[in-house]
């Protein structure tokens, strides 16, 4: 595991030439970055790497302010996975590049019979972050 074969897509060989490896040819091995966290925000779990912007519940905090998140429930690194009491000083830090909202949801209530509709729209606020580092 962690590790990718080039030329091959889901058990067949690719067609795309550049990746394709002729018969006898040496196979060469590219080291995956396996690195990961499981932290918890806004009542939700999220997996995120270094790196990666993610969008969480709605942060206070003005955009290029530093975040911290210190509840982590797991961190994945090529040692092994951690959890529980060994994660008690583990945090990932981050920082707010961006806000904004989510697409629009209508919620729409009916009861047949009866002539009761009513629509209602909602847009959920979100606070983009992106994630520096994994301190485990």
């Amino acid at each position: 595991m962690g590790f990718a074969l080039r030329g091959w897509v889901q058990g067949r060989r690719s067609s795309n030439p550049r990746l394709r490896l002729g018969p006898g040819a040496r196979r060469f091995q590219e080291k995956v970055s396996t690195m990961y966290a499981v932290i918890e925000t806004g009542g939700k779990q999220y997996k995120v790497s270094p790196g990666e912007t993610i969008r969480v519940e709605k942060l206070k905090g003005d955009e290029g302010s530093p975040v911290e998140f210190s509840k982590v429930l797991a961190v994945k690194t090529d040692d092994g996975l951690k959890v529980g009491d060994a994660l008690a000083s583990a945090k990932v830090t981050g920082k707010i590049v961006g806000e904004g909202r989510g697409p629009k949801i209508i919620v729409f209530k009916f009861k047949r019979k009866k002539q009761y509709k009513r629509t209602q729209g909602h847009r959920q606020d979100y606070t983009a972050v992106q994630v520096d580092e994994i301190l485990a």
